[in-house]
């Protein structure tokens, strides 16, 4: 009697134990809310957050001059009015033909993001320079309702208990339109978890115009740590996050 009575004893700190194991879960790949602008979940994992190897194939426009470009961002948890933006070849990243970008917002499996490569035709010089500035800390900016925001804040990539209005903060541009913008490419991508820790392992995505001509390639990938922007064009994020 006593050898059954330890025997199962035995057997229920066994299952109890297995049980602990099995059902618990990485504290990253929880869902700890929803993002107040993205409509997209926030688990504070660095590799749920694509990153971008961006190259540019093509930014030569109407013979000797080079076109202004830009990426437009959407994903399809997104409110239909929300962009990110990011400067590819302006600003400090002027001449550049390569550059890495990590994106503010998370991923999950079966997200549809859309890419737009645009270039700005109408945008007053000094549009052109608010939008650069807003980006030089982070890289892009945010663009909802019409009017483009500052991505430099820390809230943007992991608010709490935020409202849209303290994500954002103070417009820098009110009268926002991509109807001022030329589209010389677009491309889809579905996210499949997990994304390819760098750049070499995942596929490119070729943005194409109506004429099926690419002027920008894209490698996504999901750094297991965050990327540190890094404007010289001789930076390389792919050896220091791998």
């Amino acid at each position: 009697m006593r050898s059954i009575l330890l025997h199962a004893l035995l057997m229920y700190v066994l299952c109890s134990g297995c049980s602990k194991v099995g059902s618990s879960s990485p504290a990253s790949t929880e869902v700890i809310s929803l993002h107040p602008v993205f409509h997209t979940p926030i688990t504070a994992s660095a590799a749920a957050r694509p990153a971008a190897q961006v190259d540019v194939i093509d930014a030569s426009e109407a013979w000797f001059f080079t076109a202004e470009l830009y990426l437009a961002v959407q994903s399809s948890r997104f409110p239909q009015d929300t962009w990110v933006l990011l400067p590819i070849n302006r600003g400090d990243f002027e001449g550049c033909m390569k550059r890495f970008i990590q994106l503010p917002f998370e991923v999950t499996d079966g997200d549809t993001l859309v890419f737009n490569l645009l270039d700005d035709d109408e945008l007053t010089s000094a549009q052109e320079t608010l939008i650069v500035n807003a980006c030089r800390a982070s890289g892009y900016c945010v663009v909802v309702a019409g009017a483009a925001y500052s991505g430099g804040s820390a809230q943007l990539i992991a608010p709490v208990a935020m409202t849209v209005a303290d994500v954002l903060g103070e417009a820098i541009i009110d009268d926002f339109h991509f109807q001022r913008f030329e589209n010389l490419g677009t491309a889809e991508f579905t996210a499949v978890l997990p994304l390819p820790a760098n750049p070499r392992e995942s596929n490119k995505l070729t943005l194409l115009d109506d004429s099926n001509y690419a002027r920008v390639q894209l490698r996504l990938y999901g750094p297991r740590v965050p990327l540190v922007l890094q404007p010289s064009p001789e930076s390389d994020p792919v050896n220091d996050h791998e």
